[in-house]
């Protein structure tokens, strides 16, 4: 058992990209597939399973956390590897939970069954939190452009798929049956897939934007430094992006990184009085005649001390006229970085634990409205992983909008699989919204990602420089039918395919019998 849980989280981490190694989709039909035959009656050996299985998959796939514990926590070897190694407690918790399930499962009579538990392990990966959502259906983007089904089921559709898939083969391979609506049905998807690719639309009369990517290459010292409100790494900071948002061509919206404004900005001040906003921003705007996009923080409440979610996590507009417009602020904190997950404890823990930002939560949807009359709406960092957050985003405004911004700070994670692991798995919400995801990062990787599937040039790791981009968009976008049904068009279908097997296996009982008699 050791050595299948092993290689089944092994081949789970290399359907994905890491660094050296091209992702290959079949490996996660093989990862599933050894995952599924190994699980038995027995809860405590599949507990076991799961944790090798994650053992693997977390120190082979994200074996960057022990440098990240370094670099953001301060927390050295041993202590970082060991503190990674604990993370596979957590890394898949949608499987330690349908390992406790299994048995009961495996033993249901039911028609379709496969098709049940496929679903019902899709709900799990949909809806018990995760700390970095990596699902068989990601593993899919390989096929792109040919990934139309992507705007309809999303992720989730493809999830489902996979893990059909895998379950058929097993029943295949030991009960030599075969499953007459699997193979039709796999037929069918990718036929359609291929006869109706993902491509960039041509639009007639399109609204362009011209967009200025700045990418300023801050590491992680002169950011710390400069939050701290040293003058030499603020002047440092402040100086490299005033100087790389002047490069390159015109631009009708400069957009720098996350948290790259290192100076709290209140708003409530700028709303007041345009004289608030920062002077270097106003400089920026005025002599590039561009509205501006930055990451920084935002004033949350004075009142509270230990700095205890005295900040909000921010992405700002500015408008050409060196006005503050609006904010966005980050609702999806990441635990352990950015708060802890102990509820009311945490006021508690803010007074010990210094390296833990403690942030306040955002709850507001804000629309990014451009002078041009083309909106955008904002994720940070992680946020753009999750598809449920984008997609009750898209529900809770009233404007069209026509690309996604995601500002992020990968500095943490180094020269490490990371950032690629994050722009491929941010990739999917373009397919799935049918809009651009401008990615702007502080070292790497910053494109624009678009929604067939390719991605505009980029700035790669660790480089200091823009990336001018000319966005072509709509005036009213269509809206996909994920955007509107999310994952409920999976268990739609499901149901369906669920009904077919159903009534296949009927009639093929009624013709035994009829040949029986």
């Amino acid at each position: 058992m050791p050595i299948k849980a092993i290689l089944s989280g092994l081949c789970y981490t290399y359907a994905f990209p890491v660094e050296g190694v091209p992702h290959f989709f079949p490996l996660m039909v093989v990862s599933l597939f050894i995952f599924f035959e190994s699980l038995g009656n027995s809860i405590k050996k599949n507990l076991l399973f799961v944790l090798l299985f994650s053992l693997a998959y977390c120190m082979s796939g994200y074996y960057w956390i022990p440098y990240t514990l370094t670099e953001f926590g301060e927390i050295n070897a041993p202590f970082n590897y060991m503190l990674g190694a604990l993370f596979s407690l957590i890394i898949v918790p949608q499987y330690t939970l349908f390992a406790i399930l299994f048995p009961k499962l495996s033993k249901l009579k039911i028609p379709s069954k496969n098709i049940v538990i496929a679903l019902i392990l899709t709900l799990f990966e949909y809806f018990v939190p995760q700390q970095f959502p990596a699902h068989p259906g990601h593993s899919w983007m390989t096929f792109a452009p040919y990934l139309y089904l992507a705007k309809v089921g999303g992720v989730p559709f493809f999830s489902f798929v996979s893990y059909w898939l895998a379950l058929s083969l097993i029943e295949s391979y030991r009960d030599r049956k075969i499953d007459f609506v699997l193979y039709p049905s796999l037929v069918i998807i990718f036929i359609v897939n291929f006869l109706f690719p993902l491509q960039k639309e041509e639009i007639d009369n399109p609204k362009q934007t011209k967009i200025k990517l700045v990418q300023g290459h801050i590491n992680n010292l002169i950011k710390i430094s400069s939050r701290k409100g040293y003058p030499e790494a603020v002047s440092e900071v402040l100086a490299r992006y005033q100087r790389l948002s002047s490069e390159g061509e015109s631009a009708d919206l400069i957009i720098w990184p996350e948290t790259s404004y290192p100076k709290t900005m209140n708003t409530e001040f700028m709303t007041k009085n345009s004289a608030n906003v920062p002077n270097l921003l106003r400089k920026v705007i005025m002599t590039t005649n561009s509205q501006l996009v930055t990451g920084g923080y935002a004033l949350a409440n004075r009142n509270n001390t230990f700095y205890f979610e005295t900040e909000y996590n921010s992405i700002f507009l500015f408008n050409r006229a060196a006005e503050y417009q609006a904010a966005y602020h980050k609702q999806i904190l990441i635990p352990f970085g950015e708060s802890l997950p102990f509820g009311p404890l945490n006021p508690y823990f803010a007074k010990i634990i210094k390296n833990v930002s403690f942030f306040a939560k955002g709850k507001e949807f804000t629309v990014f409205k451009l002078d041009n009359g083309i909106n955008a709406i904002n994720a940070i960092c992680y946020e753009i992983l999750f598809s449920s957050f984008i997609k009750k985003y898209a529900n809770n405004i009233n404007d069209p909008y026509h690309f996604i911004i995601n500002l992020t700070n990968d500095s943490w994670y180094g020269d490490t699989a990371e950032p690629y692991q994050h722009r491929f798995l941010a990739h999917w919400r373009a397919l799935e919204f049918n809009r651009p995801i401008v990615r702007v990062t502080n070292t790497g990787i910053t494109s624009v990602l678009y929604p067939d599937g390719s991605e505009s040039g980029n700035l790669g790791l660790f480089k200091e420089g823009v990336l001018d981009i000319t966005l072509n968009s709509k005036q009213n976008p269509e809206t996909t039918v994920f955007s509107k049904l999310g994952i409920t068009f999976t268990i739609l279908l499901s149901l369906i395919l669920g009904a077919i097997d159903y009534l296949r296996k009927t009639f093929f009982e009624k013709i035994m019998k009829t040949d029986k008699a």
